[in-house]
């Protein structure tokens, strides 16, 4: 589909846990830039874009997303599943910070890395996706 929320509510599906199957990362990341390609300034798609990206560990990307999405909605407010809040800029500034550190202070294996990417140590718990996901539309 070319629809933005269809594209946006797919790729929080397939990057949401699910009962029914593992969830499909590389295909959430893919939903979200055909979102972007339709409306670029998006600033749940680019979050959620980004949030991906460093499930993903690909920091640099996702640093930049977060600076995108920083610029176009400094004031963004993200929510964990404890009702915390964060804004976009303020997140974009934490993950800054990390990438400041020398790797060798930071981890000392690949999963060691991988844990310190979690977007939850970023954000303190969980992050969940900052919008309630709408059901996708019904084919006609």
């Amino acid at each position: 589909p070319d629809d933005l929320d269809a594209l946006y509510a797919y790729g929080d599906l397939l990057a949401q846990r699910r009962p029914e199957g593992e969830r499909d990362l590389t295909r959430a990341v893919e939903m979200y830039r055909r979102a972007l390609a339709i409306q670029p300034d998006h600033p749940d798609i680019l979050v959620n874009l980004a949030i991906v990206l460093m499930e993903q560990t690909d920091v640099w990307e996702a640093h930049q997303t977060l600076k995108r999405a920083a610029k176009v909605a400094p004031d963004h407010q993200l929510t964990n599943i404890d009702g915390q809040t964060i804004s976009a800029a303020d997140l974009s500034r934490q993950l800054s910070l990390f990438l400041e550190k020398p790797l060798d202070a930071q981890a000392s294996s690949p999963e060691s890395i991988a844990a310190a990417l979690d977007p939850s140590r970023l954000f303190k718990r969980s992050l969940k996706h900052s919008r309630v996901p709408r059901p996708l539309p019904k084919p006609i």
